[in-house]
C-alpha cells in the first residue's frame, strides 16, 4: 500500500514538474527529470522491495504495458504542447486502459456480483427433483468432444457430484448447437451429457435442452420443462458471478428455483505496486463483470 501511495505522490510531483519546467531550457528540464526519475525509482524500490519492482517492470515491457506507457507519454507531450483537445482524448484513453486492465477494480466488480452467494454450500441445500446446469463451462473441438473444461467448468463437474451424492434426481444440460466449417454441427448438451455418463451419471437421468444461445433462452427452456414435468423443487447451477443475472431471468419467467453456485473467481489480495499497470488478469475480470452487468440491463 505504501508503494501505491508513493507512486501517486510521484505522479503528482511529475505533473507539477511538467508545468514548472515549461519554458525553461532543455538542459535544465533534463536535469530536473533525471532527478525526479531517480528519486521515484529509489522510493518505490525501498517501499515495494526488489521483487515487486521486477514484477512491475516486467508488466511494463509487456505489450499491454507498453501501450499504456505510450498513451500516458502521448498525453503528457500533447498537454505540454498546449493541445488541450488531443491531450484530453489521449488522457481519457490512458485512463480507460488503466481501468480496463486493473486487477483490483476487476476483482471488486466480480466480488460485488458474487457477494450474495458467499458461503453458500450446494451440498447443504437439500435434494432436488432436477438440477439445471447452465451452459458455458466447456469448449468443444471439431468432433463435438470436450476439448477443455474452462474456468467456469466447475459447474459441470459440480452437477455430476450433486447427482452422485444423492442431491439431484435428474440433471439438465442446456446450450447451443454449434455450426462448424463445412456445415457440420456439434451439440453442446450432447458433449456435457457424454461427460456426465463417464462420471457415473446414468444416461436416463440426464435431460438435454438443445438450442439456447443465451442465458434468457436457457431459462425459458428450463421453465417450460419444469411446468411440463411439474417438479416441486428445482435447482439452477451456474457460476457465482453469473447467478444474479440467472435468478433475475428466472423471476421473469415466474420460475421458483434454488440457486446452486459453483466457481468463485474474485480474490482478496493486498494492493501491490504492480496493480498500477494494466494486465491480462485485470482485463479478464473487468470484462467478465461488465458482460454480466450489461447482460442484466439488456435482459439477456
Amino acid at each position: 500500500m505504501i508503494a501505491i501511495i508513493l507512486a501517486f505522490v510521484s505522479l503528482v510531483l511529475g505533473v507539477w514538474l511538467l508545468r514548472y519546467t515549461r519554458g525553461r531550457s532543455g538542459r535544465w528540464q533534463l536535469v530536473a527529470w533525471c532527478v525526479w526519475s531517480l528519486g521515484t525509482a529509489a522510493g518505490l524500490l525501498l517501499a515495494a522491495g526488489p521483487y515487486e519492482v521486477r514484477k512491475t517492470v516486467s508488466l511494463l515491457v509487456m505489450p499491454l504495458g507498453l501501450v499504456w506507457l505510450g498513451l500516458g507519454g502521448m498525453a503528457a507531450i500533447v498537454w505540454k504542447q498546449r493541445q488541450a483537445t488531443l491531450a484530453a482524448v489521449a488522457g481519457a484513453l490512458w485512463l480507460g486502459l488503466t481501468m480496463a486492465g486493473s486487477v483490483p477494480l476487476g476483482a471488486r466488480l466480480v466480488g460485488f456480483l458474487q457477494q450474495p452467494f458467499v458461503g453458500a454450500d450446494p451440498f447443504q441445500a437439500g435434494s432436488f427433483d432436477a438440477v439445471a446446469v447452465l451452459g458455458g463451462g466447456v469448449a468443444l473441438d471439431s468432433a463435438g468432444r470436450i476439448a477443455v473444461v474452462k474456468q467456469s467448468g466447475d459447474r459441470v463437474i459440480l452437477g455430476a457430484r450433486l447427482y452422485n451424492t444423492g442431491h439431484a434426481s435428474l440433471l439438465i444440460t442446456t446450450g447451443p448447437i454449434l455450426k462448424l466449417k463445412g456445415g457440420a454441427e456439434v451439440s453442446y448438451p450432447a458433449a456435457v451429457r457424454r461427460l456426465w455418463t463417464e462420471l457415473g451419471v446414468p444416461d436416463d437421468r440426464i435431460l438435454s435442452i438443445e438450442g439456447p444461445r443465451t442465458t434468457s433462452e436457457e431459462i425459458v427452456g428450463i421453465a417450460r420443462l419444469v411446468r411440463t414435468r411439474q417438479w416441486s423443487r428445482v435447482g439452477v447451477l451456474t457460476s457465482a458471478w453469473h447467478m444474479r443475472r440467472a435468478l433475475k431471468l428466472c423471476r421473469r419467467q415466474h420460475l421458483d428455483v434454488k440457486p446452486l453456485v459453483a466457481d468463485f473467481v474474485a480474490h482478496d489480495e493486498p494492493i501491490r505496486l504492480r496493480a498500477i499497470v494494466p494486465q491480462e488478469e485485470g482485463v479478464s475480470l473487468v470484462q467478465l463483470a461488465s458482460w454480466e452487468l450489461l447482460g442484466a440491463l439488456a435482459g439477456h
